[in-house]
């Protein structure tokens, strides 16, 4: 699969259409721990090889998926919670190779694409203070 830049005729089309599977496979890794990881890696030589430009359409997107990622793993690293049968509950525990690679491709993704607002300079900042990388602009 190829990075893209958004001036082929259909880019965006087939920018998207890899995207899809990609956010897809990441969905299905949040909801199962287990699963191989392979999808971060092949995301992120995606992620590098695709334009600025191109990748700024589809940032929120993008940013969507690893955004839970990311959650899931600080979730997992965090104390049990009890449940309303007053039950510890353990979240489901995302490995070490699955925060690097949300991690990784959530860096390449900033790395090239501007934060269109605050909101979403927020949503990606507040929570995940501790994995700051080189945000490139506010508009």
């Amino acid at each position: 699969m190829e990075g893209l830049s958004g001036d082929e005729d259909g880019g965006s089309s087939a920018m998207f259409s890899q995207l899809k599977h990609y956010c897809i496979e990441l969905l299905k890794l949040h909801q199962n721990p287990k699963k191989n990881p392979s999808t971060l890696s092949h995301l992120l030589q995606f992620l590098r090889r695709s334009s600025p430009d191109a990748l700024q359409s589809f940032f929120d997107y993008t940013l969507f998926p690893l955004l839970l990622l990311l959650d899931a793993a600080v979730d997992s690293r965090s104390s049990p919670k009890v449940d309303s049968n007053e039950r510890f509950v353990m979240p489901n525990t995302l490995s070490d190779i699955v925060m690097e690679g949300a991690l990784h491709c959530l860096e390449e993704l900033l790395k090239k694409c501007c934060l269109g607002s605050v909101d979403q300079w927020l949503g990606v900042g507040l929570k995940h203070t501790p994995y700051w990388f080189g945000v490139k602009c506010l508009s």
